[in-house]
């Protein structure tokens, strides 16, 4: 029998995708690609993650990182690898089809669709779908969820000031409760950022 069957496949699983975040966060992307390409290789493997709620929830983990290196490629003006782009895609349809049969997995489908919209240059899409990231989560009471669609509205540059404003302050309230300490700062950051430009529009 192969050394990670079975249980111990999506155990590793779960344990890649988390290293892959983890190196993503302090800058590390080689390492983070390097982690989610072997995260990506145990799906196309056959690892059964459906039984397994902390597995799924990771599964959204995995899109996200692969879309955050997918992103950064674009910031720095290269091609993303097709691997990647390919491996974005995959996660998404996975997560989606979770999300048709399990109502609880929509949220994270809905916000990973969103993210797939943000590098794709489609903006519009992508406020659409997390607005209703926002209504699925709480609905659901997901907070988890909707506090990171929150945050990604209050970054689009397009929408009004007061909008972005509503938003960037209730993702403060959840990164607050929650004990998010590193999102919580940044988010707060941003609300001081978004808060100085609308002093400045106002006195123009």
């Amino acid at each position: 029998m192969a050394l990670h069957e079975g249980e111990k496949n999506v155990d590793l699983f779960i344990v890649l995708t988390c290293v892959a975040a983890a190196k993503l966060r302090i800058g590390d992307s080689r390492g983070s690609l390097e982690m989610v390409e072997r995260a990506c290789a145990l799906i196309e493997a056959g690892a059964q993650l459906e039984g397994r709620p902390l597995a799924v929830r990771v599964l959204y983990d995995l899109g996200e990182v692969l879309t955050a290196l997918w992103r950064e490629a674009l910031v720095q003006h290269r091609p993303p690898e097709r691997r990647l782009v390919r491996r974005a895609k995959a996660a998404h349809r996975k997560l989606a089809g979770l999300a048709r049969r399990r109502r609880h997995v929509e949220p994270g489908a809905l916000l990973l669709e969103a993210h797939l919209h943000t590098v794709r240059g489609r903006a519009d899409s992508a406020t659409k779908t997390l607005e209703r990231v926002c209504e699925v989560s709480a609905a659901l009471r997901t907070a988890p969820l909707e506090v990171f669609a929150r945050l990604e509205l209050a970054r689009q540059g397009a929408l009004a000031g007061e909008v972005r404003r509503r938003h960037i302050q209730r993702a403060i309230e959840l990164f607050d409760r929650m004990g998010f300490s590193w999102h919580l700062e940044r988010a707060r950051t941003l609300g001081l950022q978004i808060g100085a430009a609308q002093r400045g529009r106002s006195l123009a």
